[in-house]
């Protein structure tokens, strides 16, 4: 969806998702307070898609806040987000769709694969794996996030340039 909508994003978008990086990058703030300038950044490109997009991810946002909160209490997940957003911002700017959708692609299945690892590390995913490789991407070495290890993200196609620059606590790109 996100390629489909980069090019609506104007330079007050731009503004605000700037402004909600640099509250995200803030140091004195709680991980309820990072959480929501996580979720004021994403929303401003979530305003440029159909309503009934944004109603479908705002329920969603709904039923993972606590587990996202857990999640985004620790100091790496924090950096990693940080850094990845701040990628992802840069494609929007410079009005590359198809950069946007693979970043934001990697930062969904990071947060993903690090909410579920730190609360879960047993957890053996079945379902996953399957899904995505509908949508032409390969999610290989999951089993070992519980032990400290990256899971390793590749795109059946080419993806942008600036993606295989992204590695994170739990995803690489290989």
């Amino acid at each position: 969806m996100v390629a489909a909508v980069v090019d609506r994003v104007d330079s007050a978008d731009v503004g605000e998702m700037r402004e909600a990086l640099a509250a995200m990058r803030a140091s004195d703030q709680s991980s309820r307070e990072f959480q929501l300038a996580h979720w004021d950044f994403h929303r401003v490109i979530l305003r440029r898609c159909p309503t009934g997009f944004q109603t479908m991810i705002e329920s969603q946002l709904t039923q993972i806040d606590r587990h996202q909160r857990l999640y985004f209490s620790r100091a790496v997940a924090v950096s990693d987000m940080t850094a990845t957003d701040a990628k992802f911002l840069d494609a929007v700017e410079a009005g590359d769709a198809d950069a946007a959708r693979d970043i934001l692609t990697f930062h969904l299945l990071d947060i993903a694969l690090g909410v579920i690892a730190t609360q879960d590390p047993g957890h053996r995913f079945c379902t996953l794996p399957i899904a995505v490789r509908g949508q032409a991407i390969g999610l290989e070495g999951l089993d070992e996030l519980g032990e400290g290890q990256r899971a390793q993200i590749s795109w059946c196609g080419s993806p942008a340039d600036v993606v295989r620059e992204l590695q994170t606590t739990h995803l690489q790109v290989v």
